[in-house]
């Protein structure tokens, strides 16, 4: 007499499988609501920030808003802002940042630790990317700051890269710098429409220069590096392109015993280089 033995594909129970689809279920109703937590979370906080920035004077926009716990960052992107009042829309005009990281700690007292940027764009100028760790460094690259609205508005100062090296603040509690590096590609030197060079105002910032070196609102810098690498000329007045020269200058100050006069130094430094490149392109 044979003996039966039961089939290892054997149908489960009725009860077997009402457990499993009960799993299947509850873990899928835990992901869906974590989905909608999320989606709800980061909407509400994108909301509140773009309340908040207009009660200091911004209209603004989040296209995206994304947070992580673990990394203890927020993330915004595709922010766009107008600033409401006339004069800092003047200064300011649009605001534009592609994506921008803070990576904050109840530990510091402003509450962050690091700020990166891609892509942002204002009126004075724009930056591919910086990178900000409060006291410790700055870091940009892709940095333009752009001439007065007077002088067309286009690109004066381009620069490879600009790097802040921070050391411990002065006595004062004034801003210190251990070491400076500025690498420009290019000065763009203009002459507007009514024939005035922009360099014709470089008195009024070596007056402004004068005035601060000796207060805290100047920063201290121990060893400052400037690279020139190209200036360029243009008559606005004509259709004719810019005269671009290659001039490889480099400025430097480097003063521990008093690290907050370098300002006047660098403008004569800067003026001289570009009377010479001036004179060698014909203006």
């Amino acid at each position: 007499m044979s003996e039966s033995f039961p089939s290892q594909h054997a149908e489960k129970s009725p009860w077997s499988r009402r457990l499993a689809k009960g799993c299947v279920g509850a873990l899928l109703f835990v992901i869906v609501a974590i989905i909608v937590t999320n989606i709800v979370i980061k909407n509400f906080v994108a909301n509140r920030l773009e309340e908040e920035l207009e009660k200091k004077g911004l209209k603004a926009k989040i296209g995206d808003f994304d947070y992580s716990i673990f990394r203890k960052q927020i993330i915004i992107k595709d922010f766009y802002a107008i600033p409401t009042a006339s004069d800092d829309f003047k200064k300011y005009g649009k605001i534009k940042l592609d994506r921008g990281t803070i990576t904050i700690s109840s530990q510091r007292e402003n509450g962050i630790t690091e700020l990166y940027l891609e892509g942002a764009e204002m009126k004075m100028g724009s930056v591919d990317t910086m990178n900000f760790i409060p006291e410790v460094l700055m870091e940009a690259k892709g940095l333009k700051f752009n001439n007065p609205v007077e002088f067309g508005g286009g690109s004066l100062l381009e620069f490879k890269e600009v790097k802040f090296d921070y050391a411990k603040s002065t006595a004062d509690g004034g801003t210190h710098f251990r070491q400076v590096r500025i690498d420009i590609q290019r000065v763009n030197i203009v002459r507007n429409k009514k024939g005035l060079w922009l360099t014709d105002l470089m008195g009024e910032a070596q007056k402004k220069v004068q005035k601060m070196q000796d207060s805290k609102d100047s920063p201290a810098i121990d060893d400052l590096k400037i690279t020139i690498a190209e200036i360029s000329f243009q008559d606005l007045a004509t259709n004719d392109p810019p005269i671009v020269l290659k001039v490889g200058k480099v400025i430097t100050a480097n003063n521990t015993k008093n690290p907050r006069a370098y300002g006047l130094s660098v403008i004569l430094q800067l003026a001289g280089i570009v009377y010479e490149a001036k004179k060698k392109s014909g203006f």
